[in-house]
């Protein structure tokens, strides 16, 4: 299953809407590979400038949807035609997928979270979506050998890994399991688990498409927020003007 790819200011993203991101998960579970997906907003585009894991990550990438409506921003400040359909984060998806896993029987293992949390998230999810098949392990992995974790993972033969431990930290972890694991599709959870356990509050729906989602989290959030939302994205006009300056000529495939 082939998408459009678009690229601009070094990255390369795949503008898909929220149905055809979930038949790619479907299509991906069903196949006889290993696909691997990300998500791309301006925190991950200012990491991808000079994290080598990260690059290495969107390299490895089948497919990396876009999440957030700054990005779609700047895709349209440069000529590009992405539009609010494109902006698929994953509290819009995360519903859907999970009813589809208890209904096809897919398996499902979750690596992210704390030990304490990740016991919630088990327990939310299992009342939630009576039937699913899922296991949950804590992302505090900083001293486990990757191939032991990963054996650990295959055991339970799942047919989705979703691994959330922040970026960069997950995209790193991923691109050093792959060799490793045995499973249909792994894509980076970011903080989903935190979100369905309440540890951090989703921002009403609403406020995504409008481009404003960002704000209310740092209104929950100031101190750990406020650089990635009020300092980071300007560290980015640099590249941006000096793309303009280029002429850059921004590609579709």
């Amino acid at each position: 299953m082939k998408f459009e790819t678009v690229k601009f200011l070094d990255i390369s993203v795949n503008p898909i809407t929220r149905a055809e991101l979930l038949e790619f998960f479907r299509r991906s579970i069903e196949g006889n590979s290993t696909a691997v997906v990300g998500a791309h907003n301006v925190h991950s585009l200012s990491l991808a400038q000079n994290n080598k894991s990260m690059q290495e990550f969107y390299r490895r990438c089948n497919l990396a949807y876009v999440d957030g409506m700054p990005l779609v921003w700047l895709a349209r400040a440069l000529g590009l035609s992405l539009g609010k359909v494109h902006r698929v984060p994953f509290l819009d998806w995360y519903d859907e997928f999970f009813r589809q896993a208890c209904k096809n029987g897919w398996k499902l293992f979750y690596l992210g979270g704390s030990p304490e949390s990740s016991e919630g998230f088990d327990l939310i999810l299992k009342q939630r979506y009576p039937g699913i098949q899922a296991r949950i392990h804590h992302g505090y992995v900083s001293g486990v050998s990757v191939a032991s974790l990963c054996e650990l993972i295959n055991e339970f033969e799942p047919n989705a890994l979703l691994v959330g431990m922040g970026m960069p930290l997950q995209e790193a972890w991923i691109v050093e399991a792959l060799p490793y694991l045995k499973t249909n599709l792994v894509f980076a959870g970011g903080a989903m688990l935190e979100y369905l356990t309440g540890e951090q509050k989703a921002a009403p729906r609403w406020l995504g498409p409008i481009g404003m989602e960002w704000l209310y989290r740092l209104a929950c959030r100031p101190k750990s927020l406020y650089y990635r939302y009020l300092i980071e994205p300007f560290t980015l006009l640099p590249l941006i003007i000096r793309k303009l300056r280029e002429g850059r000529n921004y590609a579709r495939e």
